[in-house]
């Protein structure tokens, strides 16, 4: 057994590279650590639903741009007279 099978089938450059993003980027994951660990309960559920919820505030004015794209449309013609 190799270490590639230790690390579940993945290429050992590929785990260097994470270990090294990580190491380099230390700092800054302890800053987000103590960050998290301050914050009220339920926030940190809250925030894993960011990304979920900015897309379909997205959604929805893309939507609405449209919408008013053809009502401005309605009433100017168009030819925008």
């Amino acid at each position: 057994m190799g270490i590639e099978d230790l690390l579940g089938g993945r290429d050992l450059g590929d785990v260097k590279k994470a270990v090294g993003f990580v190491m380099e980027n230390s700092d800054d994951f302890q800053k987000v650590l103590e960050l998290v660990r301050g914050l009220p309960d339920g926030a940190v559920g809250f925030i894993g639903k960011l990304p979920e919820l900015l897309k379909t505030i997205g959604s929805g004015l893309a939507e609405a741009g449209e919408q008013a794209g053809k009502a401005a449309g309605a009433l100017v013609g168009d030819d925008g007279e």
